[in-house]
């Protein structure tokens, strides 16, 4: 099925470009200062956030993949809503690109829990179309349908909860300790949070 490879396509291009927005440590520094970056800068903040974005992304293709298990035929409708759970899904790395350049500030968390929302939704959307319309296979196990039916109600909440919880929670630092870059220098500086929500800037790739 045509639209079942587009999709497919899109999701593997959507997979690669979340790495590229980490940025490697600036030339120049001393081991304690490397040591010093890599757990401030990465281990804390832009890994957590990485695999944990990796793991939404996962788990909406693996419910686009339920969905077309037992999809005998499509129509215009379903058609359209996959066409906007692919925009949601490219659209996907900029909203990352945000809180790697902004930090977990709220502008950057809300863009992204939109985002999702929107893959989440859509997703539900389709299962809803393709039921209703009778898209799916007859034959499709019962407990297969509530499964699915259960797993694209619970996720969307899943998302909001992680996104305004979750993730200041992973990247709220550990100490008070952070590294920064000016004029070439890297040097430690002090890093808030305000009511388990940190909020910092990245600059040239370092927190500041």
């Amino acid at each position: 099925m045509r639209i079942y490879g587009l999709s497919d396509c899109v999701i593997a291009v959507a997979f690669t470009l979340f790495i590229v927005n980490i940025r490697l440590p600036p030339e120049g520094l001393s081991e304690s200062q490397l040591q010093s970056f890599i757990i401030h800068n990465i281990l804390s903040g832009e890994i957590p956030f990485y695999l944990a974005t990796y793991l939404v992304v996962a788990s909406s293709w693996i419910s686009h993949y339920r969905i077309f298990t037992y999809l005998k035929r499509s129509n215009s409708l379903f058609i359209i809503l996959n066409v906007l759970f692919l925009a949601s899904i490219v659209f996907l790395p900029v909203p990352v690109a945000f809180f790697y350049r902004y930090g977990n500030q709220t502008g950057s968390l809300l863009v992204f829990a939109c985002t999702q929302l929107v893959t989440s939704v859509t997703l539900l959307l389709m299962w809803v179309v393709a039921r209703v319309d009778h898209l799916l296979d007859p034959a499709i196990p019962p407990e297969y349908r509530r499964y699915t039916t259960a797993r694209l109600v619970v996720i969307p909440r899943g998302i909001l909860f992680w996104h305004f919880w979750g993730v200041p929670l992973l990247v709220c630092p550990r100490s008070g300790e952070d590294v920064k870059q000016v004029d070439g220098q890297v040097h430690s500086a002090s890093q808030h949070c305000a009511n388990g929500r940190p909020t910092y800037r990245r600059s040239n790739g370092c927190a500041h």
